[in-house]
């Protein structure tokens, strides 16, 4: 939910080096849908034509997700708060 919250924030551009933090692997982040989120990843990073290393997607995402993050740190008060905006979601 955070990283989609980012990624229709747009694109977040060059990302600090940070090595700080919770370590994450992909499939337990992503699950199966691992190509689904990178496709997203890069179609936002990179939709002025800009090269865009491994490296600095694995940067850029982690950005994102702490966007996103904050973003919804300030809209999710309680779980409520978080079930209503997972209803809007999928509302046709």
């Amino acid at each position: 939910m955070a990283m989609s919250t980012s990624f229709e924030m747009g694109k977040v551009g060059p990302a600090p080096d940070v090595e700080e933090g919770q370590e994450f692997n992909a499939y337990t982040l992503f699950g199966g849908d691992q190509p689904i989120y990178t496709t997203l990843l890069r179609m936002v990073e990179t939709e002025d034509g800009e090269d865009v290393s491994d490296r600095e997607l694995i940067r850029r995402l982690r950005a994102h997700i702490d966007r996103g993050l904050t973003a919804l740190s300030v809209r999710v008060k309680s779980p409520g708060d978080a079930a209503r905006l997972l209803a809007v979601g999928h509302e046709g």
